[in-house]
């Protein structure tokens, strides 16, 4: 048995998702957060002897049925601790079972079985909750079929999951009873996606009534929902048509100054040079798109973003700040006035953000952060662990730094004072471009780049 921990929060969207199963079961929006993280199965080539519905022989176990789809999805039905993903198996001695739980709801676990089929027995050999003897037996399983029809002109995430609830509806007083959940890889063909949603026939009560609804969640948020729950289970017993439209309120828009850095993302609005943080769904789409168009670390690249402006909790304990929650974004390609104000060469603060394209990494153990301030002819600042001084010309674009001496204090833990020194004195020329100071050497190699900061 292989197991796979994965890191997920206690609780996610309260106040948007279905109301926990009632058996205790893990919410399904923490176990698609696991799912969506999981590589899709390679197709495999896989024998028609494992495909089916198999029950279990020992009707004491409380597992209902294994079933093992002919496409590799594998389903649980009547085990409330796990819930099937995938089966994988290149003939019929050796089954690989994938799914979600255990003793912690949020495992992935990958469980390799021996396999054994004599007409419609089947055993399972192995350290596996699933290791047993099983008949091919469809009788008390029933299956809703349908599809679920997503709006035209909108970008869904390559990990997303689509989550089904079948839910008992019946006693309107009082929370829905979940009956049937599954959660699947997204697997789009145009704007649609058929599915199979199993359960047991002992658990719907005749005069009840039963809907199935449908989200796709992916990175933390619910992307796209059914804002009405659809009938089901009634005497007409035809497939479904789930059509799901945006989880979030249309937003606004703004034009803007995207600038990702790792653990801070930024977007500052032309113009009105409101800047927000980023978060929401759509911010590693973002992130991509940005180290695709950027010209360098730290160059701004021009977006065109809808999204809700929120306050949420800011770095420190006790405080908030403005937010910019993205729902959708596009680089724009137009020409538009959306340069930042410049920040001057001298007198300025800049704190050493890149070396060699490479991030510098945030000060530990009280040193201070590597930084630069330029006076009228002389250069003082910090490597992170010594003070540096020295002096500098200046002739257009042209910046030589000479004469550069630091303190001899010894540097603890991770440092970029050597690296940092050295590029300072490889230093012909530089490029400063609102708040952003970029060194080059002879070659127009780039050396580091600089943020200007207000103390």
């Amino acid at each position: 048995m292989k197991s796979l921990w994965l890191a997920l929060p206690l609780a996610l969207f309260l106040g948007a998702c279905d109301d926990a199963d009632q058996s205790g079961q893990a919410h399904p929006d923490q176990q698609a957060e696991a799912l969506q993280k999981q590589e899709p199965v390679p197709q495999q080539a896989q024998r028609s002897g494992l495909q089916g519905i198999w029950q279990p022989v020992d009707t004491a176990t409380g597992l209902d049925a294994l079933i093992l789809e002919q496409d590799g999805h594998f389903y649980v039905i009547g085990d409330q601790r796990h819930r099937g993903v995938n089966w994988e198996a290149p003939n019929d001695t050796k089954l690989t079972l994938h799914y979600l739980g255990g003793e912690q709801t949020e495992t992935l676990t990958d469980d390799q079985l021996s396999a054994g089929v004599d007409g419609d027995t089947l055993n399972l050999e192995g350290e596996s909750p699933f290791a047993g003897a099983y008949r091919r037996d469809n009788s008390g399983i029933g299956s809703l079929q349908g599809t679920v029809v997503l709006p035209a002109d909108v970008g869904v995430p390559d990990n997303a999951v689509l989550a089904l609830t079948l839910q008992d509806v019946s006693q309107q007083q009082t929370t829905a009873e979940v009956v049937a959940q599954r959660l699947t890889r997204l697997r789009l063909e145009g704007l649609r996606m058929p599915f199979q949603l199993y359960f047991n026939e002992a658990a719907i009560q005749a005069g009840h009534q039963y809907t199935v609804s449908a989200r796709v969640i992916a990175d933390g948020a619910v992307h796209f929902t059914t804002t009405t729950a659809q009938p089901v289970l009634d005497d007409a017993h035809q497939a479904v048509t789930l059509a799901l439209q945006p989880a979030t309120r249309a937003g606004n828009s703004y034009l803007g100054r995207f600038v990702y850095q790792p653990d801070n993302a930024t977007f500052t609005t032309c113009g009105g040079d409101q800047r927000f943080k980023v978060a929401g769904p759509r911010t590693g789409d973002m992130q991509k798109a940005y180290l695709d168009a950027r010209q360098e670390p730290l160059a701004p690249v021009v977006m065109q973003v809808t999204g809700e402006i929120e306050k949420r909790d800011g770095a420190q304990s006790g405080t908030t700040e403005a937010t910019l929650v993205v729902q959708s974004f596009r680089v724009s390609n137009q020409r538009v006035d959306c340069d930042e104000p410049t920040a001057s060469l001298t007198n300025t603060y800049w704190k050493l953000m890149h070396l060699d394209d490479q991030p510098v990494p945030a000060p530990q153990h009280g040193e201070s952060e590597p930084h630069l301030i330029l006076g009228d002819k002389d250069v003082k600042g910090s490597t992170g662990c010594n003070r540096l001084s020295g002096e500098y010309q200046r002739d257009g674009d042209r910046l030589a730094l000479d004469k550069l001496a630091s303190t001899r204090r010894a540097c603890v833990g991770p440092n970029v004072a050597e690296e940092f020194v050295d590029s300072l004195n490889k230093t012909d020329h530089f490029n400063l471009q609102g708040q952003r100071l970029s060194l080059y050497d002879g070659d127009d190699h780039l050396l580091a780049v600089f943020q200007a900061q207000y103390l």
